[in-house]
Protein backbone atom coordinates (compact mmCIF):
# COMPACT_ATOMS: atom_id res chain seq x y z
CA UNK A 1 0.00 0.00 0.00
CA UNK A 2 2.70 2.16 0.68
CA UNK A 3 4.14 2.15 -2.85
CA UNK A 4 0.84 2.91 -4.00
CA UNK A 5 0.76 5.92 -2.07
CA UNK A 6 3.95 7.35 -2.86
CA UNK A 7 2.26 7.38 -7.13
CA UNK A 8 -0.30 9.48 -5.47
CA UNK A 9 0.83 13.06 -5.11
CA UNK A 10 -0.76 15.82 -2.54
CA UNK A 11 -4.44 14.17 -4.07
CA UNK A 12 -3.53 15.62 -7.62
CA UNK A 13 -4.31 13.48 -10.55
CA UNK A 14 -3.89 15.12 -13.57
CA UNK A 15 -2.21 12.96 -16.21
CA UNK A 16 -3.75 10.03 -18.00
CA UNK A 17 -0.22 8.08 -17.72
CA UNK A 18 -0.07 8.94 -13.93
CA UNK A 19 -3.85 7.72 -13.74
CA UNK A 20 -2.33 4.43 -15.46
CA UNK A 21 0.31 4.00 -12.98
CA UNK A 22 -1.57 4.31 -10.11
CA UNK A 23 -4.32 1.64 -11.74
CA UNK A 24 -1.44 -0.87 -12.81
CA UNK A 25 -0.13 -0.42 -8.67
CA UNK A 26 -3.73 -1.01 -7.70
CA UNK A 27 -4.51 -3.85 -9.71
CA UNK A 28 -1.73 -5.77 -8.80
CA UNK A 29 -2.33 -5.33 -5.36
CA UNK A 30 -6.18 -6.32 -6.05
CA UNK A 31 -5.02 -9.15 -8.27
CA UNK A 32 -2.85 -10.88 -5.20
CA UNK A 33 -6.04 -11.11 -3.22
CA UNK A 34 -8.96 -11.93 -6.05
CA UNK A 35 -9.04 -15.49 -5.42
CA UNK A 36 -9.70 -14.81 -1.29
CA UNK A 37 -11.97 -11.95 -2.34
CA UNK A 38 -13.72 -14.49 -4.67
CA UNK A 39 -14.22 -16.88 -2.41
CA UNK A 40 -15.63 -14.90 0.04
CA UNK A 41 -17.82 -13.31 -2.26
CA UNK A 42 -16.29 -9.49 -0.25
CA UNK A 43 -13.95 -7.01 -2.08
CA UNK A 44 -10.55 -7.03 -0.53
CA UNK A 45 -10.70 -3.81 1.89
CA UNK A 46 -7.12 -2.61 1.21
CA UNK A 47 -8.12 -3.14 -2.66
CA UNK A 48 -10.97 -0.61 -2.00
CA UNK A 49 -9.33 1.61 0.56
CA UNK A 50 -6.65 1.88 -2.85
CA UNK A 51 -9.18 2.96 -5.06
CA UNK A 52 -10.42 5.80 -2.90
CA UNK A 53 -7.23 7.23 -2.04
CA UNK A 54 -5.45 7.02 -5.25
CA UNK A 55 -8.43 9.02 -6.11
CA UNK A 56 -9.40 6.34 -8.97
CA UNK A 57 -13.09 6.07 -8.18
CA UNK A 58 -13.29 9.96 -9.49
CA UNK A 59 -11.75 9.84 -12.77
CA UNK A 60 -14.99 11.55 -14.68
CA UNK A 61 -15.58 13.32 -11.94
CA UNK A 62 -14.95 17.34 -12.71
CA UNK A 63 -11.76 18.47 -11.10
CA UNK A 64 -14.33 21.62 -10.02
CA UNK A 65 -15.83 18.63 -7.76
CA UNK A 66 -12.68 17.15 -6.69
CA UNK A 67 -11.92 14.69 -9.37
CA UNK A 68 -9.50 14.39 -12.24
CA UNK A 69 -12.01 14.77 -15.20
CA UNK A 70 -10.28 12.73 -17.61
CA UNK A 71 -13.18 11.67 -19.87
CA UNK A 72 -14.68 9.05 -20.71
CA UNK A 73 -12.10 7.51 -22.80
CA UNK A 74 -9.74 7.91 -20.46
CA UNK A 75 -12.21 6.07 -17.66
CA UNK A 76 -12.54 3.05 -20.33
CA UNK A 77 -8.66 2.88 -20.46
CA UNK A 78 -8.26 2.98 -16.90
CA UNK A 79 -10.83 0.23 -16.69
CA UNK A 80 -9.33 -1.97 -19.18
CA UNK A 81 -6.08 -2.16 -17.58
CA UNK A 82 -6.51 -2.63 -14.17
CA UNK A 83 -9.55 -5.44 -15.09
CA UNK A 84 -6.14 -6.72 -17.40
CA UNK A 85 -4.73 -7.28 -13.78
CA UNK A 86 -1.12 -5.47 -14.77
Amino acid sequence: MESIRSLTTRGELTSLSHLLELTHAVGSQAERTAAEAGRSRKADDAAVRALIETGLLKVLQPTRFGGSESGFPGFVRICLAYTAGS
